[in-house]
């Protein structure tokens, strides 16, 4: 069943436009300046910091898959939860990019 929703989220996503929220960077440059305001990404940070603050998203996305939307939802769901998922990667390399140029400065 994963696998079908993993195929459905890359062919919807390749097919159709979105509106900003259903991008991925807008919600990526959000996190970035909520970490920037709060000084989570100081210079000093440690890779334990980095991955830390790259896991939150992806767990409280989890959480709110197995708590609050329950066995049926989940199933017609998924395809989006998956896609954001795939992108996480993505979003911790760029991440430690940023806060490795932010710290050069």
């Amino acid at each position: 069943m994963t696998l079908i929703s993993l195929l459905i989220a890359l062919a919807v996503e390749r097919v159709t436009v979105k509106s900003p929220y259903w991008h991925y960077d807008f919600y990526f440059s959000r996190y970035l300046d909520l970490i920037e305001k709060q000084g989570w990404g100081k210079d000093t940070a440690s890779m334990t910091n980095v991955v830390a603050l790259s896991l939150i998203p992806a767990i409280i996305i989890g959480l709110l898959n197995q708590v609050v939307l329950g066995f049926f939802i989940e199933y017609a769901v998924q395809p989006s939860i998956v896609t954001y998922m795939f992108r996480l990667s993505y979003a911790t390399s760029k991440l430690q990019r940023v806060l490795k140029s932010r710290s050069a400065r």
